[in-house]
């Protein structure tokens, strides 16, 4: 499969059902249609060593973000249950615009300057 990392993309369509059902808590997945474009790139070693770089530094803030949201709100009163759910909702979302933006950053970084 040489364009697998553009299904990423594929995600997004549920952020359409969201539109589609008038449900706005699935609308930020229509950010995923950004890797649609990875469809029409011919991945080489340093392409899928960038994906595999951003996934796991996206993976680490997850489980710091997951961490540290369910112990804030544990501690400020909420049921442990409703503080779990906090800390995996917004670690899912943090990891989501992490992997986005270290992707972005890192093909950025490898691009040759023109000047």
């Amino acid at each position: 499969m040489k364009r697998r990392y553009g299904l990423l993309g594929l995600l997004s369509l549920i952020g359409v059902l969201g539109l589609v059902s008038g449900n706005r808590v699935y609308l930020p997945f229509l950010a995923w249609a950004v890797f649609f474009r990875y469809l029409f790139v011919e991945a080489d070693e340093m392409f899928t060593a960038n994906l595999g770089r951003a996934a796991a530094w996206a993976f680490y803030l997850q489980l710091a973000a997951t961490t540290g949201i369910t112990l804030l709100a544990a501690g400020g009163g909420q049921p442990p249950e409703t503080a779990l759910l906090r800390g995996i909702g917004v670690g899912f979302g943090l990891a989501l615009m992490g992997f986005a933006l270290l992707a972005a950053w890192f093909e950025w970084r490898e691009r040759p300057c023109h000047d």
